[in-house]
């Protein structure tokens, strides 16, 4: 079906009626975004909120309230002018366009019914059902939000008015413009009835278990493996409804990531920020983009296709870019563990290049929390990348009465060299919780002042607040800016368990019931795999002036250095007592603003130089 065909068949959802017209007209008239409710029922209530704000990646709509066994029926639809040149007005809910498979759609968050924000157009026209959750009432409403990567030209000026492109946002057959962006919510109380939606087969049961940052914990798939064919995720009407979306590169990025299987056109599709706890194994550090990558084995294999065990035996995959984490690190366990481990560009010149890391985190347990996709350049299987929070119990340095942990802590981060998008992880009151598994036999606990140490100065941190709540676990919270900031923490946790004498072991992986999953197809080369080859092939003068230009590179990366030393006091608390949001959140200054952004624009640009530098001008792959 071609665009301008598909843009026909989307203004069938237009409704120009002389109704919703007086109603935009009236809301026109009080300037918009603020919501009008309606009584339709006994314990129904509409409300309508037109022009939502589309010049900030999140807003908040306190007004709009909800309460657990709510049934909340969502419709939204219109168009917003996204700026720029020529005709820029998209659909608000299924942009069409350049850049609309990853840019330019509406978001929604209810708490309890969408695993934070997701895309309007994987629940509209749906009815969802509000789960209970910790928290307070006082922090149970809407917030709706907009992708794009620049929001100040956003907007619903009519001086400006087009018909976009393709056609989207007029109707040939009314001669109508498609009214300015709306989302409706109708509300019915849970004693009036309730309705299910049947899940689909790359949906997670994401809201059986929270964790202490209300995301999901530890998710399954919503059927048993084996599940269908997962290409099916990159269908017109793909086979999930939690999609928020793909990240794919721009050219010449593109044409380096086209040299592997597959790899542009059909590459990482992602659904949702969750949090899994498992067992770590070393898998190594990645060509030219830099990421670190893990096996984790989570328990009963939560989250893994037939792809995670044909690769990594049931092991869920994590990936961090380390020149956006441990490269700034400063802490001592971090800094052993960077030494241990061996960078790509020496792999080719090392024996056993994963040995010396290995040994360092293999088989210790961790707490991590990511973005949960589908990595289908390796064969679709489940990753969490990138990581925003990571906390490892290190075995090496963890005794049958004391643990050892070694953290770091962001909210924002990118998927690598062949992605384009910052990723942001939106946290209630910008605070980010571990919780820290409690030692069977333990009555109490002992900690040593810790050492974190953050990136940015003006963002004026605290360290983490600390609160060990006995049988139930040690509750570790960081409070950061708004993910636009760029801002990352990192340190090292000694815990001492009392009595000693009466002291558990912390908790042994034991393996689950492996599904009968059959043959998994072949994902074919990659291109690190294929980066490698011609990195190996190169003269031994250009390898070895390439490594030391490279640990110069490394060499020179500013570590982070600014401690987290005000003062925190804090009393044992009772496991998510405290509202989420009774902590205001840290503004982020315009010096901070954007700086994840700035920082990934150059880093690619050095990656990209690397590649064609080292291996040549002719690396470049066909133009996907």
């Amino acid at each position: 079906m071609s665009d301008n065909a598909r843009a026909l068949q989307l203004h069938s959802r237009f409704i120009f009626v002389p109704a919703l017209v007086l109603l935009f007209v009236v809301v026109n008239s009080v300037r918009a975004q603020h919501p009008i409710s309606t009584a339709v029922a006994p314990g129904v209530v509409k409300w309508i909120i037109t022009e939502p704000d589309v010049k900030h990646r999140l807003s908040r709509y306190r007004e709009i309230s909800f309460k657990p066994g709510d049934q909340v029926s969502i419709r939204a639809g219109g168009c917003v002018r996204t700026g720029g040149h020529g005709r820029t007005w998209k659909l608000y809910v299924d942009p069409l366009g350049a850049n609309a498979d990853r840019l330019y759609h509406g978001l929604i968050w209810i708490p309890g019914a969408t695993a934070g924000l997701t895309r309007l157009a994987n629940v509209n026209n749906q009815t969802v059902t509000v789960a209970s959750l910790p928290i307070s009432s006082a922090s149970q409403f809407l917030r709706l939000g907009y992708e794009d990567d620049q929001y100040d030209d956003n907007d619903y000026n009519d001086k400006k008015r087009d018909k976009g492109n393709p056609q989207q946002c007029y109707d040939d057959t009314t001669k109508q413009y498609a009214p300015h962006a709306f989302v409706e919510l109708t509300i019915t109380d849970s004693s009036v009835g309730s309705t299910q939606t049947q899940a689909r087969d790359y949906d997670f049961n994401w809201n059986k278990t929270l964790d202490s940052n209300l995301l999901p914990l530890n998710p399954t798939w919503s059927k048993p493996l084996p599940l269908s064919d997962p290409k099916c995720i990159f269908a017109a009407t793909p086979c999930s409804s939690q999609i928020t979306g793909p990240d794919i590169p721009r050219v010449p990025k593109a044409q380096i990531c086209s040299l592997g299987h597959d790899g542009v056109k059909n590459g990482h599709q992602n659904w949702f920020s969750g949090t899994y706890e498992g067992w770590l194994g070393w898998e190594g550090n990645s060509a030219f983009d830099d990421d670190y990558d893990f096996a984790f084995l989570t328990r009963n294999y939560a989250g893994a296709t037939c792809s995670n065990f044909a690769n990594f035996g049931g092991a869920l995959h994590i990936e961090f870019d380390a020149s956006e984490t441990v490269d700034h690190f400063s802490t001592p366990w971090w800094e052993e563990f960077r030494k241990a481990v061996t960078p790509w560009w020496k792999a080719p010149v090392t024996s056993n290049p994963l040995a010396a890391a290995a040994a360092k985190v293999d088989g210790s347990y961790a707490i991590v929390t990511g973005l949960v996709g589908l990595d289908c350049v390796h064969g679709c299987y489940t990753e969490l990348h990138p990581v925003y929070a990571m906390a490892i119990r290190v075995k090496e340095k963890t005794t049958a009465t004391e643990d050892f942990w070694a953290m770091f802590v962001r909210n924002w981060g990118g998927e690598g060299f062949c992605s384009r998008d910052n990723h942001y992880l939106d946290l209630y009151g910008n605070t980010y919780t571990f919780m820290l598994p409690w030692r069977n036999g333990a009555t109490s606990v002992e900690f040593d002042p810790t050492q974190f140490f953050a990136n940015n100065a003006s963002a004026q941190l605290s360290p983490p607040d600390i609160v060990p709540i006995p049988g139930v676990g040690v509750r570790v919270t960081f409070t950061l800016p708004p993910p636009e900031a760029g801002v990352r923490v990192a340190g090292e946790l000694h815990l001492k368990w009392l009595p000693a004498e009466q002291v558990k072991e912390g908790e042994a992986y034991v393996s689950g019931a492996s599904p009968s999953c059959g043959a998994t197809p072949e994902a074919g080369t990659d291109v690190e795999e294929e980066l490698m080859t011609r990195y190996g092939g190169i003269s031994t003068g250009k390898l070895q002036k390439f490594i030391l230009l490279r640990e110069i590179s490394i060499k020179n990366t500013p570590k982070d250095n600014i401690p987290l030393t005000k003062k925190v006091v804090s009393q044992p608390l009772g496991m998510m007592s405290a509202p989420i949001e009774s902590i205001a959140p840290v503004a982020a200054s315009p010096a901070q603003t954007n700086r994840a952004r700035e920082e990934r624009v150059k880093r690619d640009k050095e990656v990209e130089r690397q590649i064609r530098s080292t291996l040549g001008y002719k690396v470049l792959g066909p133009n996907p």
